[in-house]
C-alpha cells in the first residue's frame, strides 16, 4: 500500500497490512474503531459538509479520494487492534457516501 504510517512499528505493520486481507467493516466494527472521525460520519449531506471540513482542517485532498472511492480504486484504510492508522479520509469519504469501509485488518502476530 502507498501510505505513510506514522506509528510504533510503522515499517512491520505497513508490511502486515501488504500481506493481510482486505474486507468491508460491518456497521459495529466501524463504531469500535478508535483513532478515526468516521464513526461520527453519517451518509448524506450532513455527512459530506462534516468531511469537507474535516479534510479542509487536516490538509487532505478530497477530490482525489472521492474520485478513487467512485472509481473503485481506491486503497483501504489499515486497521490494527481496532485502531484505524491510515485511510481515515478515506473511511470518512466511504461513510458519507453510504459506502463501507474497505479494510486492510493487521494481525497481531
Amino acid at each position: 500500500f502507498p501510505v505513510t504510517i506514522r506509528y510504533p512499528n510503522s515499517r512491520e505493520i505497513r508490511n502486515k497490512a501488504k500481506r493481510s486481507t482486505v474486507k468491508t467493516l460491518s456497521p459495529s466494527e466501524t463504531r469500535r474503531l478508535t483513532n478515526t472521525d468516521a464513526p461520527d460520519i453519517k451518509p448524506g449531506a450532513k455527512g459530506r459538509r462534516k468531511v469537507r471540513r474535516l479534510a479542509k482542517e487536516y490538509g487532505k485532498d478530497l477530490n482525489r479520494v472521492k474520485s478513487q472511492i467512485r472509481k473503485g480504486t481506491d486503497e483501504p484504510s489499515i486497521i490494527h487492534k481496532n485502531e484505524l492508522i491510515a485511510g481515515n479520509t478515506r473511511a470518512m469519504v466511504r461513510r458519507s457516501l453510504g459506502k463501507p469501509i474497505k479494510a486492510a485488518v493487521v494481525p497481531d502476530n
